[in-house]
């Protein structure tokens, strides 16, 4: 009965000792934890996220070292190293999928890491969103801006031209009856003539059975002492066949039919052309010589569409030749074609200019100078317009690298730089080199936020 008891209570202080064991133990732990040498798996801080680098061109090609892209060999950047260090991702997507998106940290089935998406500032436009470009990359890109300002507008632009004969003063020499080229005077294409002069001779047996007839019906007249209709009518059928007046008043008071009719210019100026041949058969209707008057001629200038409303009737121009150096020819408009070329997308104007000395010669090409009204109005650079041929735009320039593109209405183009509408104000400033690089950027990520936005 005593070594029960005795055995009892050995037990009994045994279970005491394990007990107090357990709790000095549980005690321990508990302060380790406190002490942070050892945490539970839930209060563990997340490890530091891997750094990644990326190309600037080809966002999709990541690597965990610097180095350059295999694929156009442009310096790798860091991931995130664009951004602000408080601004905290939207969430993640994956590099080789961008419909894959994670709101934590996360990596792909190869392993790779998905890519940090950053808030950007609001799209002005359709189908383009805010870029943030770092120092070093504007750099890299040869980034460079200009600021809007506010100039004249209109003064006067340049455009091709090219000098032509005015077509109401050319004149082609014609017959109204067969005959046979009997002598030419000599005249040659190129060579001056004055209206009357002599040009070539022909035989021409219908014109001269017209005027024998015509000096027998007055014969008649003469002998029977009265007047026939039948002289009346000879005399319209020679002025009908262009027979000068002076011949027919010679015929009527008894001289002798010619057996040769003279050609002679029907104007002064130049022969532009001459087809007649001695010996050869001539019909009603061949032109045997082609004269233009060149006192007077036009020149001929193509004008863009952007520039077409500035365009009127009277306008003045200045013309100049570079056979002509030092030269200038003053004009006016006097014709818009109402037809648009459909390959070259211009409109035709004329312009008439006084030639007295002749120096301006058919098909000679120069350049004219057409002077509107100026007006002020804000221009930028030519070279800042991304046109994507249903609407133009430029990227401006924001604070902290950041460049949001802007739609713009353009108006007049005066040399390197264009009007604008709308759109801006004086003092925005507009990148001028490197913009496509932007509008692609822009496209990309505008994409990729479409893509990825019901997926978050």
């Amino acid at each position: 009965m005593t070594n029960d008891k005795a055995t009892a209570a050995a037990d009994t202080h045994f279970g005491k000792s394990v007990l107090l064991l357990l709790v000095g133990v549980a005690i321990g732990a508990g302060g380790m934890v406190a002490y942070g040498r050892l945490a539970p798996p839930a209060q563990r801080p997340p490890e530091a996220q891997k750094a990644m680098y990326h190309c600037p061109m080809h966002p999709t090609y990541t690597s965990d070292r610097p180095g350059d892209c295999p694929i156009c060999g442009m310096k790798l950047t860091l991931i995130g190293s664009d951004k602000s260090s408080e601004q905290k991702p939207l969430f993640y997507r994956s590099p080789m999928d961008p419909n894959r998106t994670s709101p934590v940290p996360a990596k792909d089935e190869m392993g790779m890491d998905y890519v940090p998406v950053y808030e950007t500032a609001t799209a002005t436009v359709d189908g383009l969103t805010t870029v943030q470009i770092s120092a070093e990359r504007q750099q890299l890109l040869g980034l460079r801006s200009v600021a809007a300002a506010a100039g004249p507008i209109g003064a006067s632009w340049k455009t091709t031209a090219r000098v032509a004969a005015d077509e109401r003063k050319v004149r082609r020499i014609t017959l109204k009856f067969e005959g046979f080229i009997e002598k030419l005077q000599g005249v040659l294409v190129g060579q001056a003539v004055k209206k009357g002069q002599p040009l070539a001779t022909l035989f021409s047996p219908e014109l001269l059975g017209a005027e024998n007839e015509f000096v027998l019906a007055v014969q008649t007249d003469k002998a029977t002492g009265g007047s026939s209709a039948l002289a009346e009518t000879a005399r319209t059928r020679l002025q009908l066949l262009d027979v000068p007046n002076r011949t027919i008043d010679a015929l009527a008071r008894g001289a002798k039919a010619p057996r040769s009719y003279t050609v002679t210019a029907t104007a002064s100026g130049i022969v532009t052309a001459a087809a007649a041949i001695e010996g050869s058969r001539v019909v009603p209707g061949d032109a045997l010589f082609e004269i233009s008057d060149l006192s007077r001629v036009w020149v001929f200038a193509d004008v863009r569409m952007p520039d077409l409303a500035r365009v009127h009737i009277g306008m003045s121009a200045t013309v100049s030749l570079t056979s002509l150096p030092g030269r200038s020819f003053p004009g006016t408009v006097n014709l818009i074609d109402p037809i648009v070329d459909a390959k070259t997308r211009t409109v035709r104007i004329r312009i008439a200019v006084d030639n007295p000395q002749g120096d301006l010669r058919p098909d000679l090409f120069g350049e004219v100078e057409l002077h509107d009204e100026p007006h002020e109005g804000l221009r930028i650079p030519s070279d800042a317009v991304v046109d994507s041929g249903t609407m133009q735009v430029v990227f401006t320039v924001q604070p902290n690298g950041h460049f949001a593109p802007r739609a713009v209405k353009l108006g007049a183009t005066m040399g390197e730089d264009v009007e604008v509408l709308a759109g801006l104000q004086p003092g925005d400033k507009v990148v001028t080199r490197a913009n496509f690089l932007l509008d692609s950027e822009s496209r990309l990520q505008s994409a990729l936020s479409s893509m990825s936005g019901g997926a978050k």
